[in-house]
Parts: C-alpha cells; structure tokens; sequence
C-alpha cells in the first residue's frame, strides 16, 4: 500500500469520526443552551421570591412596632394603676 493511500485512508478514517461527532456537539451546545434558559428563569423566580420575603419582613417588623407603639399609647406602661 503505497504512503498516499495510507494517507487517504486516515483521511477517510478522520472524516468519519468527525461526521460521528459533529451532531454530539450540536445536541451538546443546544442542552447547554436550554440549560443556561433555565437557569435565567430560575434566577429570576429566587429574585422575586427574596424581593417578596423583603416586604413581608417589613411588615412583620412595622406590626410589631406598631403593636409595641399602641401597647404605651394606651397605658400599658403604667404599672398596672
């Protein structure tokens, strides 16, 4: 076998390989890239989740100090007169 059809032959051979991983790939960069989808969106869910836990622990706090405020107002610190 002379050296150039050696040579066509791991060219043929180099071919295949490359035609075998090619879709591989693609379906590999198309998981990533609904992947990185996702974890946008998630992303976003956890921000508006800690967003909304922000209020609720300011209310928490505000009724509590407003409950706090009232209890003096109404002469809770009196001392039982």
């Amino acid at each position: 076998m002379s050296e150039s059809a050696n040579h066509a032959l791991r060219d043929e051979a180099a071919h295949a390989r490359l035609n075998v991983l090619e879709p591989r790939v693609a379906k590999l960069e198309v998981d990533r890239a609904v992947g990185e989808e996702r974890f946008k969106h998630i992303q976003t869910s956890l921000d508006r989740i800690q967003s909304s836990v922000g209020k609720v622990v300011w209310i928490i706090i505000t009724a509590i100090i407003g409950g706090i405020m009232a209890f003096i107002i109404n002469g809770g610190l009196n001392g039982g007169q």
